[in-house]
């Protein structure tokens, strides 16, 4: 590709394994025990994901946890005001618990 080659999107592929090994990650008993702090980040299109996996997530968890919903926001953010939102928002949790470290 050179530079006028105009941008092409790529899908990432991932096999069944993956999905299997995924699901089996015990991750709403690890974000329980509370260790560090949490950001759950999702998008209320998320057609991948349920909002309601995201928000069981985050109830699970335990403090300090933040829920970070991007009203409009699909699974990868596509749209450029959700993706900036998102990144906003995370830079301001970063810098919060960064300096309580």
């Amino acid at each position: 590709q050179d530079e006028n080659t105009p941008f092409v999107r790529h899908a990432l592929q991932l096999g069944s394994q993956y999905k299997t090994d995924f699901l089996q990650l015990p991750v709403r008993a690890c974000v329980a025990e509370g260790a560090i702090p949490l950001l759950v980040a999702h998008g209320a299109e998320d057609k991948n994901v349920s909002i309601e996996s995201g928000r069981a997530l985050f109830a699970a968890a335990a403090e300090p946890k933040q829920w970070l919903e991007i009203a409009k926001g699909n699974h990868l953010l596509t749209n450029s005001k959700d993706l900036k939102k998102a990144i906003s928002e995370i830079g301001r949790w970063h810098e919060r618990w960064a300096a309580e470290a």
